[in-house]
């Protein structure tokens, strides 16, 4: 499973990259962190890439994937995965907020 050195390098290594990635992605674009859900699903997003970014630079993919390790792998990416799901619904939310025409009949009267 690994030593605590390695984990704290993992830690490490992953939050420098996250760091990197909100330092480089441009935040001010993306209508979906206009919501607090929308904020925070992006936190869990970039924290989850990030501690897979930092497991895959450690243990590098061989052992990443070996038994143990492969279940916290596997979870980091079904909750990148779900994470991303509710992101791409929490823009179509938001995006039907903002613009009042979409979806309804009255623009279709018009």
């Amino acid at each position: 499973m690994g030593t605590t050195g390695e984990w704290l390098e993992v830690l490490l290594v992953g939050g420098l990259w996250g760091g990197a990635m909100a330092l480089l992605h441009k935040r001010n674009e993306v209508p979906v962190l206009l919501t607090p859900r929308g904020r925070i699903l992006d936190r869990v997003y970039w924290v989850l890439a990030s501690l897979l970014f930092g497991i895959v630079v450690v243990f590098h993919l061989r052992q990443a994937f070996h038994r143990p390790l492969a279940f916290v792998t596997l979870a980091l990416t079904g909750g990148l995965i779900v994470a991303g799901w509710l992101i791409r619904s929490e823009r179509r939310r938001s995006h039907r907020a903002g613009n009042p025409e979409v979806g309804s009949n009255e623009s279709k009267l018009v």
